[in-house]
């Protein structure tokens, strides 16, 4: 199972993404509710995380210096965002930073989930890639 850390200021939208979106059914199991930047990368420097969820606008540290430390520390996560601003320049800074996806709030199920099936289908080939042995183009033993 694929570990999540949802990172919100607004208490309303970490409760409601956490436990009433169904990860288990995607093979996600939601590791650490954050309320900053901050909290989130106390959770990314000791746990293996493979996704972040992340608004872009927080008090303490925002998701854009987020998305910048963690890959300036090379965490293997995939970030994706989501905010109530539509600001280009928020989402061209994204892009810059590898950020996979960008959902505008308020996010309905079908694109959440979507996104995450997609984002877990990519994780699942990148690791049976990596099985393989690239000489014979089969399983190593």
């Amino acid at each position: 199972m694929y570990k999540l850390v949802v990172v919100d200021d607004e208490e309303g939208i970490r409760t409601g993404v956490s436990n009433y979106f169904p990860w288990a059914s995607l093979g996600i199991e939601v590791a650490a509710v954050c309320q900053d930047g901050v909290e989130a990368l106390e959770v990314l420097s000791r746990s293996k995380i493979g996704f972040v969820l992340c608004d872009v606008r927080m008090p303490r540290m925002d998701g854009i210096r987020l998305a910048e430390i963690v890959r300036e520390r090379n965490y293997p996560c995939k970030i994706v965002f989501i905010s109530a601003h539509k600001d280009f320049e928020y989402a061209r800074r994204a892009i810059e930073l590898g950020v996979t996806h960008y959902i505008v709030k308020p996010a309905g199920y079908d694109e959440l989930r979507e996104v995450f099936v997609r984002l877990v289908n990519e994780l699942k080939d990148r690791e049976a890639g990596e099985q393989e042995d690239p000489e014979t183009g089969g399983e190593q033993t």
